[in-house]
């Protein structure tokens, strides 16, 4: 589907629970739908809790038409470009692993290990401070946490990681939450694939072996 209109207030499994489940099912296939949010309540937080639980977007009811062509003609044209198959990115930027090596000294046991290290466990910590800033609605400190992984991602060569995180820096710079719980996901991912593609790296040889 290209976009689903998911009713909050569904019996037996609300729309809450059915969007983290689809978000879970997603995150194994790297895909990302659009879910716009239906719901006849319109208080304070609503739409804070469903970009918390995954969505991406937010109708109160009655559903007004112009409305809803505002909405889906922002999400529609996302999702056709989502579903064009396309090689995924290189993880690293190996050019920038190689200078790192460089900048290693004699009397220096492993500094490129020491720097995995450090992007990996601030990464996992940075990924936490996104969750926890979208969940209680806070797209300043979300915008901080972003802004930390993306220089981070940088310093190791993590170009794709970097480019998520300052797509979400500047949703956080613009006060918003909107889409912010599916860009986390891709930067969890990509922190994955990064880590994975350093790992690789921590013992192999300098120079034309990387690849």
């Amino acid at each position: 589907y290209a976009l689903i209109l998911m009713d909050c207030q569904m019996p037996e499994l609300d729309g809450f629970a059915a969007t983290r489940a689809i978000r879970e099912l997603e995150r194994a296939a790297g895909r990302h739908t659009p879910i716009v949010a239906m719901t006849a309540n319109a208080m304070q937080g609503d739409r804070e809790a469903c970009i918390a639980a995954g969505m991406d977007d937010y109708i109160s009811k009655p559903v007004r038409q112009a409305e809803l062509g505002r909405v889906l003609a922002r999400w529609l044209p996302l999702a056709a470009a989502r579903a064009q198959p396309a090689e995924p990115p290189e993880p690293l930027d190996y050019a920038q692993i190689e200078g790192l090596r460089d900048l290693q000294t004699d009397d220096q046991s492993d500094l490129l290990g020491a720097l995995i290290d450090i992007f990996e466990i601030d990464g996992r910590e940075q990924i936490g401070a996104l969750r926890a800033a979208v969940a209680s609605g806070q797209p300043t400190v979300m915008e901080r946490a972003a802004h930390r992984l993306r220089g981070s991602s940088a310093n190791l060569g993590a170009t794709t990681l970097a480019a998520r995180c300052a797509d979400l820096e500047a949703l956080g710079h613009a006060g918003s939450l909107a889409g912010a719980a599916a860009l986390i996901g891709q930067i969890e991912h990509e922190l994955e694939r990064a880590a994975l593609a350093l790992a690789d790296l921590r013992h192999a040889p300098a120079a034309g072996d990387i690849r």
